[in-house]
């Protein structure tokens, strides 16, 4: 079922006039996989909510923060769920393979929901990278209020997935000024923009090198820090919307060229046995109704073959009924969508089809 679904979606994003792309990386990925044309595609990236920013928290705010989760150290923190693209488990075992002098002066602190189970599952698993129980901390689901101040008190922040279409928690860390290293596969060294803040994700080694560097290198650590917030700056939602407006206007551009302002010729049902008109007449007799159609079913299908007629390129509204057409329970909701269906067509909007 979950691949049937999936590969009817694919089908769908090919039939699309234009995609848009959160990053580019998605949008080669879009161009390759679904074999699609380049201008059909377009990177407008992403962004983050304003309440990302930088915030100056009073020391008691901050220590009633951090004892609420057992945080008594500096910390290096990661935020994502529990998928397994997410690496979390590498990032668990990478911690461990720190230096012990490192991981006694600092925690890793994970937030992600979790239920019971998974956090049994996860504590057995890092007591089995010979972890102790203080030296990471999984604080569960918090608030975005909460999520900002960690991302404003953490000493680094790691971003070790494996898979991206483009990588909010980096954005969104980094927004917030923090110190941020990540997977250089996907779409993250879009979102970090600093080759040497990155590290192959499948290396527990690799990961290990990065956390103990931005750890312990105070100047490296810095510099991200002042990176972090220049970089977080060419991510917004304005941008995203330019480019969305652009790319509607080049692909109308491009549809007015292919077509000009000539008429649509007008569906001649007296043309041979392949046309349009005639397919379509086919295809209705076989369907399988169950029962033998009227005069009036049959002339109101004509009816409907009529109104449906194109003659001539105007825009349209398009209103899905394939639900309400099967299984009209006569609710309040599809008594209100037959009212609107009906006055649409007796007047519809001027300009409109």
């Amino acid at each position: 079922i979950h691949r049937n679904w999936y590969f009817n979606k694919l089908e769908s994003l090919k039939r699309a006039e234009l995609l848009l792309a959160i990053s580019e990386y998605t949008r080669q990925e879009a161009i390759e996989l679904l074999e699609l044309q380049g201008e059909r595609v377009v990177n407008v990236s992403a962004a983050v909510s304003d309440i990302f920013c930088p915030k100056s928290l009073t020391a008691d705010e901050s220590r009633s923060l951090l004892r609420q989760y057992a945080v008594t150290r500096p910390f290096l923190l990661y935020t994502g769920n529990l998928d397994a693209n997410k690496n979390l488990k590498g990032t668990i075992q990478a911690y461990a393979m720190l230096p012990s002098g490192v991981r006694q002066t600092h925690q890793l602190v994970i937030i992600s929901q979790m239920n019971a189970e998974n956090l049994h599952l996860l504590n057995q698993y890092k007591e089995a990278c010979g972890l102790k129980a203080d030296e990471v901390i999984f604080t569960g689901f918090i608030s975005d209020e909460y999520l900002v101040k960690f991302y404003n008190l953490c000493k680094a922040f790691v971003f070790p997935s494996l898979y991206e279409g483009f990588g909010l928690p980096a954005l969104e860390a980094m927004s917030c000024g923090a110190a941020c290293i990540g997977s250089n596969v996907t779409s993250i060294p879009e979102v970090i923009g600093r080759p040497d803040a990155l590290f192959a994700p499948s290396s527990s080694g690799e990961i290990a090198k990065a956390m103990h560097r931005v750890l312990t290198d105070d100047g490296f650590r810095r510099s991200l820090r002042d990176h972090a917030i220049i970089q977080a700056a060419r991510f917004s939602w304005d941008d995203s919307a330019r480019y969305s407006l652009l790319a509607f206007e080049d692909m109308l551009k491009q549809d007015r060229h292919k077509t000009g302002n000539q008429k649509l010729e007008k569906i001649d049902s007296s043309s041979d046995e392949n046309s349009n008109y005639n397919i379509l007449i086919k295809q209705l007799s076989q369907i399988d109704a169950g029962i033998e159609p009227t005069e009036d079913d049959i002339r109101q299908t004509a009816d409907s073959i009529a109104i449906n007629e194109v003659t001539f390129r105007e825009k349209q509204i398009f209103v899905d009924v394939s639900t309400i057409i099967l299984h009209d329970a006569k609710t309040g909701i599809q008594r209100v969508v037959r009212s609107v269906l009906r006055h649409m067509l007796d007047k519809p909007p001027a300009g409109y089809q």
